[in-house]
């Protein structure tokens, strides 16, 4: 499996060189599939496998990028996935993909050299932002409803506000990659997980560090709130999870 992610109508997309299969979790059984060698003329695209995906808000569409550089959305809702979306928006691999809260948007972070972070309206199918910060490869993106951050290789988080897209906010405090960041339900805390085997905690109005989560013996590679937002669980390659209660080490 080259890339999982996990909807909020509880179906896993898991991902191979050929394939995504679609299951539903409450039913472990098969719902669908998507053949990612199907649906492109570009020799480049074809026979690559996934190797960033994640679904829509509300579960009704997957996101996947692949290490070709070709970025895909197809709707999932339905009986038989449809294809939305398909643009080649990088030169090499593609290492993460997002969707904005309200589903309009989808963005996607490059494998240096072609570190740029592109975020593209759906609707119209046009390049909106072209973001071209970061010095080496980005290996996160997230959105909030006011806020789009960035985590990468460089051992920076990069935040921009949604409402102008200025010059970025820089998180520093990471003395190594950073693999993971997500917002915390309510757009107010930003959590960051690194290679330096800690979680940061950081407050989106202030742009300051509140706290540092430790306890893992090796890389922080991911992260995850629970439905019911009281909950932060991280896991890493010392293959333990975490969980932490909402207010720790504020």
């Amino acid at each position: 499996v080259q890339a999982i992610a996990v909807s909020s109508r509880g179906v896993i997309a898991l991902a191979n060189e050929s394939q995504i299969e679609l299951r539903d979790l409450s039913r472990d059984e098969a719902i669908g599939s998507i053949e990612l060698n199907g649906d492109s003329t570009d020799t480049l695209a074809r026979n690559i496998g996934a190797t960033a995906m994640d679904f829509s808000a509300d579960g009704g569409m997957l996101a996947v990028g692949s290490s070709s550089g070709q970025l895909r959305c197809w709707k999932v809702a339905g009986q038989e996935p449809e294809l939305l979306y398909s643009e080649r928006s990088h030169q090499n691999e593609i290492r993460s993909v997002a969707f904005s809260t309200d589903n309009l948007q989808i963005a996607a972070g490059g494998r240096t050299p072609d570190s740029r972070v592109l975020i593209y309206d759906l609707e119209t199918k046009a390049l909106v932002q072209d973001l071209k910060d970061h010095k080496d490869s980005v290996l996160s993106i997230a959105f909030s409803r006011t806020h789009f951050a960035s985590g990468s290789f460089d051992n920076q988080i990069r935040v921009w506000d949604l409402s102008q897209f200025a010059d970025p906010f820089v998180l520093r405090g990471h003395s190594a990659s950073v693999h993971k960041i997500a917002f915390s339900p309510d757009g107010r805390t930003l959590v960051s997980a690194g290679g330096d085997r800690v979680v940061r905690i950081w407050d989106i109005e202030s742009m300051q560090q509140r706290g540092v989560l430790t306890g893992h013996r090796s890389a922080v590679s991911s992260l995850a709130w629970s439905r019911d937002r009281q909950t932060l669980v991280s896991g890493s390659w010392d293959t333990a999870l975490r969980f932490w209660r909402a207010g720790e080490h504020d």
